[in-house]
């Protein structure tokens, strides 16, 4: 009786979000949200790997910017499957921002295709229920700030048939503090052998462990949670030759080029924000994939790994979380969603405005038509995503031409003898 009553209440205070093309329901506890896709849609963005089809990934972000604000640094789709789809990797990043100098990559935003204002830094998928807490979610984040500078490189395999090549966006045959989210060796295990020779305890170029390694101290200087000259000396090897790996060891034969915080910056340039002036603190928004209504025990296993992942304090056992993962420096917030919604701040209640007004397309191309039931309009205002007035309509509400805007994203506010209200309109 108890746990009928419990998943009851639940039911009734999960929120269902219906604006958009596909439905959005946010959990009661406002950590974790889901998008409900059509089973065909779903399978065919598994079976496609959708996830790196542009169109189809703006697509589904905009759909989350018609009910949520530009509140978020970082998206998280989560995949709503037991097991890891074999066709597809355990998580990638795909960025859409970047404002930080000094790390290999140039400025660049393509925030307002997915309909942010400009805030969104990069999207993340993880392809199995379970990776936000085990990994390779903070794999995943480390690559929007690495590694797009440092010359790194790595092997095929081992043997006479062996071939280096150029490793970026992973640490490859790189020392480090420790081994890092994104690959390399512990320089601390480095013996020279001579004559070009080396050995370093057992490690692999591109990842060490899901969530079980905290970042290194390069890892933490790249995202701006240490000064450069808190990172020790490492070494990063290139031309490698040989690669005999036995259980506990690799040795090698390769170029060394020792790195240290002066030179590091000949690589890369000077960060700018600097430490002091650098983000630390992140918001972001957990989204389900899924085909089906989701049930409460996958909903609460990602909301609790939600809360685990982001709270500022120790995870018991062998796990690390962000804010561990950057020895307490570092802070990633995955809660508050109600906030966050849209129709929270727009002085009218939802299920009234819903039935009220509908806008349709959204996106749109050239024409915006508007349908009210029990509300008379008096006037239309668009604004640009700056907040400058595009264009103001006194009549003729329910098609608006909207030739003369741009692509972008638009605020449409809407005056009725209630009040007013306002919606985000994406044109593409």
């Amino acid at each position: 009786m108890k746990k009928k009553l419990l998943f009851t209440l639940f039911c009734l205070f999960v929120f269902c979000l219906s604006a958009q093309t596909r439905t959005i329901e946010v959990h009661p506890n406002n950590r974790v949200s889901s998008i409900l896709m059509t089973e065909s849609e779903y399978n065919v963005w598994i079976s496609q790997d959708h996830f790196k089809d542009q169109s189809k990934r703006e697509s589904l972000t905009q759909d989350l910017y018609l009910k949520f604000r530009d509140d978020f640094d970082f998206i998280f789709f989560v995949l709503n499957e037991d097991q890891r789809p074999s066709n597809l990797p355990y998580g990638e990043l795909i960025n859409v921002s970047n404002n930080v100098l000094g790390i290999g990559r140039n400025e660049f935003s393509l925030a307002d295709s997915y309909g942010s204002d400009g805030k969104l830094q990069a999207i993340i998928q993880l392809t199995q229920r379970d990776f936000l807490l085990y990994g390779p979610s903070l794999h995943e984040l480390m690559h929007n700030w690495g590694n797009y500078g440092i010359p790194t490189e790595s092997v095929s395999a081992p043997g006479s048939n062996l071939v280096g090549f150029n490793f970026i966006p992973h640490w490859g045959f790189t020392g480090g503090s420790t081994k890092g989210q994104l690959g390399g060796f512990e320089q601390g295990s480095l013996i020279r052998l001579g004559s070009g020779s080396f050995r370093v305890d057992s490690f692999s170029p591109f990842a060490n462990g899901g969530n079980s390694v905290p970042y290194n101290e390069l890892e933490l200087y790249l995202m701006g949670m240490i000064p450069i000259d808190q990172v020790s000396d490492f070494s990063l090897f290139n031309r490698i030759t040989s690669l005999t790996v036995s259980t506990s060891t690799f040795d090698f034969e390769a170029t060394e080029i020792p790195l240290n915080s002066q030179n590091l910056e000949g690589f890369l340039g000077k960060r700018n924000p600097s430490f002091t002036e650098s983000q630390k603190e992140f918001n972001s928004l957990v989204v389900i994939l899924t085909k089906q209504p989701i049930n409460q025990q996958q909903w609460d296993l990602v909301d609790q790994q939600a809360e685990q992942f982001s709270m500022a304090s120790d995870l018991p056992g062998y796990l690390y979380n962000f804010w561990e993962a950057t020895n307490g420096v570092g802070q990633i917030n995955m809660s508050n969603l109600d906030k966050s919604l849209i129709d929270q701040t727009l002085g009218i209640d939802e299920e009234k405005l819903d039935k009220s007004v509908k806008f349709y397309p959204n996106p749109i191309s050239n024409i915006l038509s508007i349908k009210t039931e029990t509300i008379i309009i008096q006037k239309v205002e668009i604004y640009s995503s700056l907040g400058i007035k595009m264009d103001e309509i006194d009549s003729g509400f329910e098609q608006i031409q909207t030739d003369n805007l741009s692509n972008g994203i638009y605020i449409i506010k809407i005056y009725s003898e209630k009040g007013s209200t306002t919606r985000r309109l994406i044109k593409q």
